[in-house]
């Protein structure tokens, strides 16, 4: 007998051998695909920023997350972010007992299980089994997709409305253009523009695709969805700032960010200083000229193309390039020694570069009008958020939103591929793996910065300074590094040098500096209180709703025997934090004195 045919056990009911199933290979990549995030969480958790909010715009989402928990619905003024992924953020906290380690577990699940719906929604839409099985072999294994949707930012929320868009499309069109369906395709798509302001190019994309179809219930349906979602939000929150207010602000920056003469088609403005600078010189000009901000920058977008037409044409091909190039495939705004950090990471960053060549293998597919018309929702969502980005800036954290559309593509394009055409794909990807592909510094003054912090907030004052002191040799940001530093050396018992260090940090922009000159003074040179005072009160000329300095005029004062000047700080004081019963205690005190 030929032990090479199979025997009855090794088939199922319509005799394929067990491994030559389509499902014992769709659940082995799941499988595997699971591991593979537990084992980025494991290593993950051995960094020092694991179960913190550190880093770009993440800081940002969690501390309107933490205002959210905390009663407040509207922040102090027009968030830069579109609303909804704080709320999330909110709720997973509140469920999680504000575990940032817990939330990055239940996002990778939450956008693991997403993969397996678009899956499921291919397989519905008659996709060939083996499109379908490239494409889970991409989303488990891409190892940016696993490092961003841990991360506590918004495209973590986007995978999974994507999908429920792109479902209900396919629904609607299934049940002959059933206009419940797609009204709940809107909802989906309103629910991710809530999410992320680049979710509006898709609408644009799907409603003027089904326009031009003439199909006007359709696209009617989809719209009438998406404005269920977001005018009730533009309406509130333009009566609660008492002006029209729309989803975030900040968006005419977004796309002058990429379109200006320094612009160099990615996030090229990094966090601190320069940053900062560049938004109160904004606001300086627009105040002067009573206008807004968002006005200024779309001035400033206007002149710069008219002085130099030449850049309409070179900066979009640039960021076009950016956005395709494999070797950028995994960049963006997050410094790449952060990105690289664990090992998984690091030793698999090469990965990306293929689904990179697929996709531009796939864009050659569709010039040759090879592409079939089944996918077409996820092209239009892979069309409308590349061109989102070429008007903007490409990066990685912004390329998540296109990543479902764009697999798809690299899996149609992988599907049809010769024996000749994987070689020399094969050969082209190892030799942009060996060449191209960038190794991160080892030493990295943005990671040091992170890193730093980290240390910092957990009490390593020793790690925390040596990193913070590289740092701030590299970034400029000088009343951040200086503050902390100085905070290290007051629990050090260096008094000398945390009175330094909070010199350096006094920045006409930021009061933390003076604050903790004066709270220093305060606390340890009883004799220098009205020194203390003197400087306590310059900082409130740059922030006079800062409580904190005001109860600590009002504890300087009591000591100088001012009751008046110290009812009057004390009484600010609460009235910036009316439930702070400390505050309400000290404001008491010495009414009760006064009698």
């Amino acid at each position: 007998m030929n032990s090479n045919i199979p025997t009855q056990s090794e088939k199922n009911s319509s005799g394929t051998v067990w491994y030559r199933r389509p499902d014992f290979w769709f659940w082995l990549i799941a499988i595997c695909g699971l591991l593979l995030r537990f084992e980025y969480l494991r290593e993950f958790s051995q960094l020092p920023h694991f179960n913190m909010a550190i880093g770009p715009d993440v800081q940002d989402y969690y501390d309107r997350a933490q205002e959210i928990l905390a009663g407040k619905i509207f922040s102090e003024s027009p968030d830069i972010h579109a609303p909804l992924y704080s709320t999330f953020l909110a709720g997973m906290l509140r469920l999680t007992g504000n575990s940032i380690a817990w939330v990055r577990a239940l996002q990778l699940l939450l956008n693991y299980f997403a993969w397996l719906w678009i899956c499921r929604i291919l397989y519905k839409v008659g996709a060939e089994i083996r499109v379908v099985l490239i494409f889970l072999i991409l989303a488990m294994f891409t190892p940016a997709l696993i490092f961003h949707q841990s991360e506590l930012i918004s495209e973590t929320l986007l995978i999974p409305l994507i999908a429920g868009s792109i479902y209900f499309l396919h629904k609607a069109e299934k049940e002959s253009a059933s206009c419940r369906q797609y009204f709940a395709a809107g909802i989906c798509c309103g629910l991710a523009i809530l999410t992320h302001g680049f979710m509006w190019a898709f609408l644009l994309a799907e409603a003027g695709y089904h326009f031009w179809k003439r199909q006007w219930k359709a696209a009617v349906m989809i719209l009438c969805g998406v404005a269920v979602m977001t005018v009730p939000v533009i309406i509130a929150k333009s009566i609660y700032y008492e002006t029209f207010t729309g989803l975030q602000k900040n968006t005419a920056f977004n796309i002058w960010l990429g379109n200006n003469p320094a612009a160099d088609g990615g996030c090229y403005l990094r966090p601190g200083k320069p940053w900062e600078s560049e938004h109160r010189n904004a606001e300086r000009e627009a105040a002067a000229r009573g206008i807004s901000v968002n006005r200024l920058y779309w001035e400033r977008m206007g002149k710069f193309y008219l002085s130099e037409p030449g850049a309409l044409l070179r900066l979009p091909l640039k960021k076009l390039w950016k956005l395709v190039l494999p070797v950028e495939f995994i960049s963006g705004a997050d410094s790449p020694a952060m990105i690289y950090k664990t090992p998984l990471q690091y030793h698999l960053r090469g990965l990306a570069i293929i689904p990179g060549l697929l996709v531009i293998a796939g864009i050659f597919m569709l010039v040759n009008k090879k592409g079939d018309r089944k996918y077409l929702h996820f092209y239009l969502l892979l069309g409308a958020l590349a061109a989102a980005q070429i008007l903007t800036v490409t990066s990685g954290r912004y390329r998540v939103s296109l990543m479902p559309g764009a697999l798809v593509l690299a899996a149609t394009a992988a599907a049809v591929l010769n024996r000749k055409q994987i070689i020399v794909g094969a050969v082209a990807a190892l030799a942009l793996m060996v060449f191209s592909l960038p190794t991160p510094a080892r030493i990295d003054p943005e990671e040091r910065s992170f890193t730093g912090e980290a240390y910092f907030r957990q009490g390593k004052f020793d790690l925390a300074d040596s990193a913070l002191e590289f740092a701030s040799r590299h970034i400029d940001d000088r009343p951040r590094f200086a503050n902390m530093r100085g905070i290290i050396a007051e629990k050090r018992g260096d008094l000398r040098n945390a009175e330094r260090f909070y010199l350096q940090a006094i920045d006409e922009h930021n009061p933390q500096g003076i604050f903790n000159y004066g709270l220093l003074l305060s606390n340890t040179s009883p004799e220098r209180r009205e020194e203390a005072n003197i400087a306590l009160l310059s900082g409130l000329k740059i922030d006079i709703k800062r409580p904190d300095i005001w109860n600590q005029v009002g504890i300087n004062a009591v000591h100088l025997n001012d009751f008046k000047l110290a009812e009057l700080a004390f009484s600010a004081a609460l009235a910036q934090k009316p439930d702070h019963p400390g505050y309400k205690r000290n404001l008491d005190f010495v009414r009760s004195k006064a009698k």
